[in-house]
């Protein structure tokens, strides 16, 4: 209905638009925007006229509710986005850190978890690493001191 209503007032605009350039300057141009001000003001008033707004109503309850599912949706996406870069960020972290160390880090899975502070915070890190052991064991000492990993949720598979 409010397509149908947009597409007549777009026409009736247009040969308002039309009448008024081909109108002669004087009197019958004044006469001429009167009527298609009359015209267009018609067009705008008349579909509200057919309009029932019981069924109004319900449509806006639904839009509503479609709105708020969209959010509520929107808002979980965002937080599995958040949560995915986070944990990439703390992977690329802990190679770097490997590298650094002189260990060949070839997988690296950190799992996070919401925090009550209201963050994506280190919960568990999986690891396959291989180098010499006193440098995992440096390794396993940053994870826990800088990211808050405990040992006993470092799972380490060992390439050597």
């Amino acid at each position: 209905m409010i397509e149908n209503s947009a597409r007549g007032l777009c026409a009736m605009s247009l040969l308002c638009g039309a009448a008024m350039s081909i109108s002669p300057e004087g009197s019958v141009k004044k006469i001429m925007t009167v009527l298609c001000a009359a015209t267009l003001i018609m067009s705008i008033l008349m579909p509200m006229k057919e309009m029932d707004f019981s069924s109004y109503a319900l449509e806006l309850a639904k839009l509503e509710e479609r709105e708020q599912s969209l959010r509520t949706e929107g808002e979980e996406i965002n937080s599995r986005l958040n949560r995915l870069v986070i944990q990439s960020q703390y992977e690329a972290y802990i190679m770097d850190k490997a590298a650094k160390l002189g260990l060949k880090a070839e997988k690296v899975k950190v799992g996070v978890e919401w925090s009550t502070q209201g963050l994506w915070v280190p919960a568990t890190a999986e690891l396959e690493c291989s180098g010499e052991e006193k440098l995992k064991v440096n390794l396993k000492e940053i994870i826990t001191s800088e990211l808050g990993i405990a040992p006993e949720r470092q799972y380490w598979n060992d390439n050597e």
